[in-house]
């Protein structure tokens, strides 16, 4: 597998980590993207405890540590202006300038002595060839990495059906809230809308399920809790891991990563701990120091996750759930727990789940138990 040849399509942190990950195993490979680094990326930019822990090692601190903008453990959940919960997680968050953390990844790869071809976009697949046509002409490729985002023209050239299942809108304005992050949900919305801090300014965005077309009106209302919506928004389609690539196509010779691969938590949005994570299950792959089998049941693993929060939407974005979760005296507990338990960290729902109502069993019991 070592003398094959490797072309990999996108330099985000899914595409660049993978590529970066092979290097550092002695391996060579090609970084195609169409546009040359930094460049400008629409995303809040939330960095959990779990992406930490895939991307440090890889990255190393300080070339990670410089792209984070702020960092806050406070949290304030609000439904239809409402609030829900006000609390501390254990495990802070930290949020980047995109921009920054991407070039990281890139210019890592390129340290490592990479070959990084920036300005070459993809334009079409002959499988049964293993041809890549893209505008600087046509590469042959042994093994090719599809990583070129939710609107993944490699993934439809496959898949033809193939669709990213939601839309967001963001814009930064200063910061006048100190580090505190909002989460707002509402009962007509089947996503949710935020308020992160980055640096000396906000990134506001709201991010949903869509019915097709788009209606960006609808969407843009959504904004309007975070004070005077500009006329002018950046917008981008989103995947929200209703339809994960998770196995190798046209013969085993074609893999996808990261939003390409539509791999985000159908739940939070959360794409940037799948985008790394992946990518380092397949270098391991490649390189032989992940079996076959073993590479499979992680990545069914991570096909498990997904379909576990699919399967919970209808209850996350419930408005007759959370008009019980926001009475007056609610305890503020159980939130924290599920940030701190399966957002920040890479746990699975159903152990967490499990844990969950075996305290609550331990406490009607009338055992004491400490809060996790």
């Amino acid at each position: 597998m070592k003398s094959e040849r490797i072309i990999v399509v996108g330099a985000g942190p899914a595409g660049a980590s993978f590529a970066l990950a092979l290097a550092r195993k002695g391996m060579h490979s090609i970084l195609l993207d169409a546009r040359d680094f930094p460049r400008p990326k629409l995303c809040g930019g939330g960095i959990t405890q779990k992406t930490r822990e895939v991307v440090i090692p890889l990255l190393g601190e300080e070339a990670y540590r410089s792209s984070v903008k702020a960092s806050s453990s406070e949290i304030e959940i609000r439904y239809d202006g409402r609030r829900a919960a006000l609390f501390t997680t254990d495990l802070p968050f930290d949020f980047v300038d995109r921009s920054l953390y991407d070039l990281a990844f890139v210019d890592a790869f390129r340290k490592a002595g990479g070959d990084f071809r920036p300005g070459v976009k993809a334009t079409g697949i002959d499988a049964k060839r293993r041809r890549l046509q893209t505008t600087a002409g046509t590469l042959d490729y042994d093994i090719l990495v599809c990583a070129d985002g939710a609107t993944s023209l490699m993934r439809r050239c496959l898949d033809p059906d193939y669709r990213p299942e939601g839309f967001c809108y963001e814009y930064k304005t200063s910061d006048s809230e100190g580090k505190l992050v909002h989460i707002d949900f509402f009962s007509t919305m089947k996503g949710y809308s935020w308020s992160f801090p980055n640096g000396a300014e906000r990134v506001i965005g709201t991010g949903s399920f869509y019915r097709k077309p788009v209606d960006a009106g609808f969407l843009k209302g959504f904004l309007g809790v975070y004070g005077p919506v500009p006329e002018k928004l950046s917008g981008a389609f989103i995947p929200l891991g209703e339809r994960p690539m998770l196995c190798a196509q046209a013969d085993g010779r074609v893999h996808f990563l990261g939003d390409a691969a539509g791999f985000a938590n159908p739940v939070t949005g959360e794409g940037l701990f799948f985008a790394t994570k992946a990518s380092l299950l397949l270098a391991g792959h490649l390189s032989g120091e992940l079996s076959g089998s073993a590479y499979r049941s992680a990545m069914a693993a991570i096909g498990r996750s997904l379909r576990i929060y699919g399967r919970a939407q209808d209850l996350v974005f419930s408005p007759r759930v959370w008009e019980k979760l926001t009475r007056e005296g609610r305890s503020h507990s159980g939130y924290k727990r599920v940030c701190d338990g399966i957002i920040s960290r890479d746990k699975s729902p159903l152990g967490f789940l499990a844990g969950h109502f075996g305290r609550k069993l331990i406490s009607g019991l009338g055992i004491g138990t400490r809060e996790a």
